[in-house]
């Protein structure tokens, strides 16, 4: 995958979580075009990248 398609799906997913009040990972995952990749774990991965890059995320862990 090229370096783009990541960067431009960490940058979709920072949308989604600007414009909410929150989301699931299921619901991040799908807020993600078709053609990019959306496993959970993907999705956890690229939510560290950006916490790594100092861009603040409140996370809550829902326990069912």
């Amino acid at each position: 995958m090229p370096r783009n398609d990541r960067i431009t799906r960490q940058r979709l997913l920072l949308q989604k979580l600007e414009g909410s009040r929150g989301a699931t990972l299921q619901e991040l995952a799908a807020s993600l075009p078709e053609d990019y990749s959306r496993p959970l774990s993907t999705i956890r991965r690229d939510l560290g990248a950006i916490k790594a890059a100092h861009i603040p995320l409140i996370t809550e862990r829902q326990v069912s």
